[in-house]
């Protein structure tokens, strides 16, 4: 053979292929059985509780309310209940720039830390847990220098690191507090580029018990899809699914190509629909709003949406 070591480095190439379309597959197939609504079977979440009133105001978004606010790609709730005032994700801050956007917000808004109860983030992308730097560093930050978080609990999809804390690994379903638990991870095909070192990612999602009305599922992307994560809640819930707040990443769909999504949500008589502008398009959120006008609240920095029990 005149060029062995060639041969022998082609060969292990073409291995190293093999296993990463390998594994590939196999995430494809875990994620597309969940993207269905198959899911492992879980226990009830007993004793759950229920919040009188939910109110959820995006501090980072695609689309603010005013001129006070910054807006751009990226996500950032707060969510207030009667108990708990929980932080889902920290938006996506860019480097050097102080106040980042998220802070500037919660300063107009007159948010602070002594506030926070929690601190969710729902899934390991850059513009949920504040910038590729972070990101890559496997770690989460409000703006360009990380905050002293000590004493309030981080929840996290995938194992991440923090000063001076320990995020918990919310991998499993988990109640955070009177009415309040985390649907735990559901995979999903990670995008592209982050799917070369990991095909498959995690998203966990937020769920709130309104009393007298049911569950409120709140979302970051929806990567999982929105059958995965209801079918989850049910599930876990005696309690019913009654509103989906947040992203579901149908992107550029327009109604046409949503109607089997829209009779899912249909079925379920949703009280509280409220679509993300960061990865629902213009034309999405319109067939979502025309199908759901008495149950729709748009999604806005600084707009309060809102739901009370009965």
């Amino acid at each position: 053979m005149k060029h062995p070591i060639r041969s022998i480095l082609l060969g292990a190439g073409l291995l190293l292929l093999l296993g990463v379309a390998v594994q590939v597959a196999r995430s494809a197939i875990a994620a597309e059985q969940v993207a269905h609504g198959q899911t492992i079977s879980l226990p009830k979440l007993t004793n759950l509780g229920a919040s009188r009133s939910l109110v959820i105001v995006p501090l980072y978004e695609e689309a603010a309310e005013g001129a006070a606010f910054q807006s751009g790609h990226g996500v950032s709730y707060l969510v207030k209940t009667d108990t708990m005032t929980l932080l889902v994700d920290v938006g996506h801050n860019p480097a050097n720039t102080t106040p980042s956007p998220l802070e500037h917000n919660m300063q107009q808004m007159g948010v602070t830390l002594r506030d926070l109860d929690a601190i969710v983030i729902t899934h390991h992308h850059p513009d949920h847990v504040g910038s590729l730097s972070w990101h890559s560093q496997g770690t989460f930050s409000l703006g360009s220098a990380q905050v002293d978080l000590a004493g309030v609990p981080v929840y996290v999809p995938k194992a991440m690191t923090y000063p001076a804390a320990s995020p918990t690994l919310a991998s499993q379903p988990m109640k955070l507090g009177e009415g309040v638990a985390t649907l735990g991870g559901l995979p999903f095909m990670d995008v592209f580029p982050f799917s070369l070192v990991q095909p498959q990612a995690a998203e966990q999602t937020l769920a709130v018990n309104v009393a007298g009305r049911g569950i409120v599922l709140i979302s970051g992307c929806g990567h999982a899809g929105l059958a995965a994560m209801v079918a989850r809640a049910e599930m876990l819930f005696a309690a019913p699914v009654i509103g989906v707040v947040g992203g579901l990443h149908y992107e550029e769909k327009a109604a046409a190509d949503l109607q089997g999504e829209i009779q899912f949500l249909r079925e379920r008589r949703p009280q509280l629909v409220a679509l993300s502008p960061h990865d629902d398009g213009l034309a999405t959120r319109a067939a979502f709003q025309a199908a759901f006008p008495a149950a729709y609240q748009a999604v806005a920095v600084g707009r309060e949406i809102r739901l009370d029990g009965r």
